[in-house]
């Protein structure tokens, strides 16, 4: 009985969860520079009409920048999960971990020696990028190190970030046009400012399908995996191919959000602690939680920085690094992580 209720529970919680995302949701179509009651949003969505002026808003550029948050925001946030689930450590994150930074550097450069453009072609630069560097995590993670230690961990991320940091500087000194690219990127954000950013997803959709469905698919694998590899063996998983179906899973989740957005960081840290707050320790939950609580996030941090100034707006990559960085050090510091 104490079972079904506690299904019950959370199955309200997930009904509220995906309420306020449709709030939130409606709110990142009604404020900005010029603000458009509710009652417009709706009929901008049921009944456009091309000469008022408030529709073209909504439908041009709001909805695609909605579109692409909830894009985003899915995808860096699952990326957190499976992430800290694969390395059994909170304080991983594409962000941290320099997974976001080597995506964006394999995208600048491939812009600078391949002469890429098309979406398609920076979602698979991206996503090679993401690959390499979560590949270097995992394996730094696990050679040598017994159980990853989190602090390890990050001060590993911090040195590829602050490498591929060092290499993109390089190539800008070669490329105008990456220079352009990357002034757009290193902030994060969900505006390009003619909806065009909502088209580029499209091209995304099947790298974004990949992490997502191969995340789906080795949600079994991880939760068994948590248990111990000799127990996760019983069960009939094979915890190699675990690891490197979740390691694509946030490779692809995290280039194709990269490729979108720029690199974003702090989501995929911070969504998933909430989400486990909210449903406990069941993965299955805290996906479904995730997945609803990462746009959510997300577009909460574009909807503060377009009203946090008189005039203009704080791109949401920067909105996120400030909450971020104050939620990294309260993590840190509950976690009591030490050198060992």
């Amino acid at each position: 009985m104490s079972s079904e209720i506690y299904r019950i529970n959370i199955k309200i919680k997930l009904v509220l969860i995906f309420t306020l995302l449709t709030f939130v949701a409606f709110l990142a179509l009604a404020i900005g520079a010029q603000k458009v009651p509710f009652f417009e949003v709706w009929k901008a969505i049921a009944a456009f009409d091309q000469t008022d002026s408030n529709h073209i808003i909504v439908s041009t550029l709001r909805v695609p920048r909605l579109l692409v948050g909830l894009f985003a925001g899915t995808a860096l946030a699952i990326a957190g999960l499976i992430s800290q689930t694969l390395l059994r450590n909170g304080l991983a994150d594409p962000g941290i971990l320099g997974i976001n930074s080597g995506a964006a550097f394999m995208v600048v450069l491939s812009i600078w020696l391949l002469d890429f453009s098309a979406p398609l072609e920076l979602g698979m630069a991206s996503l090679i990028g993401a690959v390499i560097s979560t590949a270097f995590i995992v394996s730094m993670g696990q050679l040598g190190m017994g159980r990853s230690h989190a602090l390890r961990l990050i001060l590993i991320g911090a040195a590829l970030t602050a490498i591929f940091g060092a290499l993109t500087s390089a190539v800008l000194q070669f490329s105008q046009e990456s220079v352009n690219v990357f002034r757009f990127w290193i902030v994060g954000s969900l505006a390009s400012g003619d909806g065009s950013q909502a088209a580029q997803i499209i091209y995304l959709l099947p790298i974004y399908s990949l992490g997502l469905g191969l995340a789906i698919f080795s949600l079994r694998g991880l939760s068994a995996l948590q248990l111990g590899e000799d127990l996760a063996k019983s069960l009939g998983q094979s915890p190699t191919s675990i690891r490197f179906l979740a390691l694509l899973s946030v490779a692809s989740l995290a280039g194709a959000a990269t490729a979108a957005v720029g690199p974003i960081g702090f989501l995929g840290l911070i969504v998933p602690h909430l989400s486990r707050v909210l449903v406990g320790g069941s993965l299955g939950y805290q996906f479904i939680a995730t997945l609803l609580t990462g746009p959510i996030m997300l577009l909460a941090a574009d909807i503060l920085g377009r009203i946090i100034l008189p005039v203009g707006e704080v791109q949401a990559g920067i909105v996120m690094a400030l909450i971020g960085g104050l939620f990294f050090v309260f993590v840190v510091k509950r976690m009591k992580v030490v050198i060992t």
